[in-house]
């Protein structure tokens, strides 16, 4: 043992000619505890509580919230993959997620805005990490949020991607260490337990911490969790983007949310900087305090902004509804509410959907467009695909890459 930081865990040579060390975390919670009862953390502390009930107990009586849960998670990954480095936004992942991932591979695609071209994989990564969000909120259902279902996220999440040469869906072998991109170990910025008994030590811990009963406030229980899994990085690769996964996971199987509809890494990511930050502060210095403080503002604006979004939504789903009541046919509405889960469609999307005829849908497309609600995005007379840009721009704040 080299050095004891106070509260969050110990530094272990791995190198001996060399000298690197690599932290082990201490089992969660911190001891001595963080003091809850200090004004700056129960302020915030109860200002991320009451944006969160109030986010949980929307009930619109214009527009079923079930339907907005695609969009959140959407951009919940897109988000968090950009604090990585992708460079897609959601509106790429949206126009493309239902090419396969493997046509996309190494392949560059032109921006509508003409900003150059970027790569197909990032878009693949982003609709994998879209699956990957589904899958856990499905699983959650018959597998509680545990080292079994943490692997099953990272076996989908990297699976036909770049990083899947990494042991998906299996903890790393191997020592891995934080730093630039292609960067050596000497200059790594922090270098996460060696593999073997430590890191499973400490997996199983948070395993057990997970599973706890606590007297801790669940928000708080989750930013610990947040850190604790970023700190073990017990994967070759992914290691954050499934991090961020547990928070949403973790407040629905806690029943604080009923859906995922919170994006804590628009957050992340509008201060990338103080987030890498402030974790890594837990590990340097036992800093748990700056940690929480940080995560709870957090919580309480993204939840307050997802709340406005919500109602401008249904603002925006009552005057289009409004509008498509007139139409004369039965399935508009039906067709309104299938744009709010996929709001970029083909004529076979809405036959498969709403179980319509090719004329049907056509005539529902052209509906939509002649009112305003739809625009045909391809330019193409074949595979004609059309977007609800009305709808989409809600969501877009925030989503374009760093």
């Amino acid at each position: 043992m080299a050095r004891e930081v106070p509260r969050a865990g110990y530094y272990v040579q791995i190198n001996q000619e060399q000298g690197h060390y690599a932290f082990v975390p201490y089992p969660l919670p911190p001891d001595p505890p963080v003091n809850l009862a200090e004004p700056a953390i129960l302020d915030l502390l109860l200002k991320a509580e009451g944006a969160l009930g109030e986010l949980r107990h929307l009930e619109p009586p214009t527009l079923n919230m079930q339907l907005l849960v695609d969009m959140y998670v959407r951009k919940e990954t897109v988000l968090s993959a950009q604090i990585e480095g992708s460079q897609a936004s959601l509106l790429d992942v949206l126009q493309y997620e239902n090419v396969a991932p493997g046509a996309l591979q190494g392949r560059l695609f032109d921006r509508e805005e003409g900003r150059g071209a970027f790569p197909g994989d990032d878009i693949a990564e982003g609709i994998n990490y879209v699956q990957t969000m589904h899958y856990g909120l499905d699983r959650l259902q018959q597998l509680p949020l545990s080292l079994r279902l943490i692997r099953e996220l990272h076996r989908i999440l990297m699976g036909g991607v770049r990083g899947q040469d990494k042991q998906p869906g299996e903890f790393r072998t191997t020592q891995v260490h934080i730093g630039a991109l292609g960067s050596p170990i000497e200059q790594a910025t922090y270098i996460p337990p060696p593999p073997g008994p430590q890191m499973l030590d400490c997996l199983d811990e948070l395993e057990r911490f997970l599973h706890a009963e606590s007297q801790l406030p669940v928000l708080v229980k989750t930013a610990m969790i947040h850190c604790q899994f970023e700190m073990i990085h017990p994967f070759a690769d992914g290691n954050g983007r499934i991090g961020r996964l547990l928070i949403p996971f973790y407040l629905c199987q806690q029943e604080t949310l009923d859906q995922p509809l919170l994006y804590t890494s628009y957050f992340f990511k509008q201060h990338r900087a103080e987030y890498y930050q402030r974790l890594n502060a837990v590990s340097a210095s036992g800093d748990w305090e700056g940690w929480l403080g940080f995560f709870l503002r957090g919580v309480a604006e993204v939840a307050a902004l997802a709340v406005a979004t919500v109602r401008e939504v249904c603002e925006l789903y009552g005057r289009h509804r409004q509008v498509v009541e007139a139409f004369r046919s039965k399935y508009a509405v039906a067709l309104l509410d299938y744009l709010c889960q996929e709001p970029v469609i083909a004529s076979g999307d809405i036959q498969q959907a709403l179980g319509v005829s090719h004329p049907t849908a056509d005539k529902l497309i052209a509906s939509f467009e002649a009112a305003g609600l739809l625009r045909e995005i391809t330019g193409q007379q074949r595979h004609r695909r059309y977007q609800y840009d009305d709808y989409i721009q809600l969501f877009l704040e925030g989503t374009e890459p760093l």
